[in-house]
């Protein structure tokens, strides 16, 4: 069966690319009308077309270094995303997980988080309930190893994006160091 949306909607992948054939989404209902009807109306077995991806937010193999990623609410899904594909290449840096959690209740997949520590072997895993992002980049500057050499990873909705990116910027973090996720549907 098909469902045909008055409008589309965008979400990250929220598994290692790596396996085309079983892609994960993380779809929060409540956060749009085009989100809820698809969660509405989604049946086991129907067909959904997919175009992407999309953005540059993606594990950089070309580079390899230590990740930090950094994300808030629905910006988990690339997060998740990108520590499956470092998983899967067995990556041999650090990988640090800094999540806030403002609009969305509860603090979904926090267990899973810290499991990943059984897979990676150099894994840190922090996550901060509706504190600012300053509270979080003071947590981040006790770890200046990482600030010299990381990539960092950031996703989550435009105005917390926004912010975030200034504070990392001010840390003395280049740019093109920063990969980006800004989620349109919040």
């Amino acid at each position: 069966s098909w469902l045909f949306l008055s409008s589309s909607f965008s979400s990250a992948i929220a598994c290692c690319p790596c396996n085309g054939m079983q892609l994960q989404f993380l779809l929060y209902a409540g956060l749009s009308k085009c989100t809820d009807d698809f969660i509405a109306n989604a049946k086991k077995g129907m067909t959904v077309n997919i175009h992407g991806p999309f953005g540059d937010c993606t594990l950089n193999e070309m580079q390899p270094a230590p990740i930090v990623l950094i994300s808030s609410d629905t910006g988990f899904a690339t997060t998740k995303s990108i520590i499956e594909h470092a998983i899967a290449l067995d990556w041999p840096h650090a990988v640090r997980l800094y999540r806030q959690f403002q609009e969305l209740p509860g603090q979904y997949m926090n267990n899973y988080c810290r499991s990943w520590a059984e897979a990676l072997d150099d894994y840190a895993y922090m996550d901060f309930n509706a504190v600012t992002t300053n509270h979080m980049m003071q947590q981040l500057q006790k770890e200046s190893q990482l600030i010299d050499s990381a990539n960092f990873y950031v996703a989550g909705a435009q105005q917390w994006f926004n912010a975030t990116l200034l504070a990392l910027t001010q840390l003395g973090i280049a740019e093109q160091r920063i990969y980006s996720s800004v989620d349109d549907n919040t």
